[in-house]
């Protein structure tokens, strides 16, 4: 929800910036209001999001056995080993039930 009010906020400021002149900007209040409301809204996510966050840790046996379990890292080794051997087919070989 408040994600939504932030992008909403943004297309207010883009908008009323954009609409008034340089000089005298007669939509600054709602400027004013879009942008002060935007930054209330992510002080408070902020806030939220940093007690769900600081207690989290890793697992790190799961994530190696995500990391083999992956074809993705093919993708990342094909830049430092183009051309010198083939990658695919022995790692599906491995891997294969």
């Amino acid at each position: 929800m408040n994600m939504n009010e932030v992008i909403a906020n943004d297309g207010i400021i883009t908008e009323t910036a954009n609409r008034g002149t340089l000089q005298i900007n007669e939509f600054l209040p709602l400027l004013a209001h879009a942008l002060l409301e935007s930054l209330d809204l992510l002080i408070n996510i902020n806030g939220l999001l940093t007690e769900h966050v600081c207690g989290m840790g890793t697992n790190k046996e799961k994530c190696k056995e995500y990391f083999d379990a992956s074809p993705m890292i093919i993708t990342a080794l094909l830049l430092f080993l183009h051309g010198k051997r083939p990658i695919c087919p022995s790692w599906r070989e491995e891997r294969q039930p």
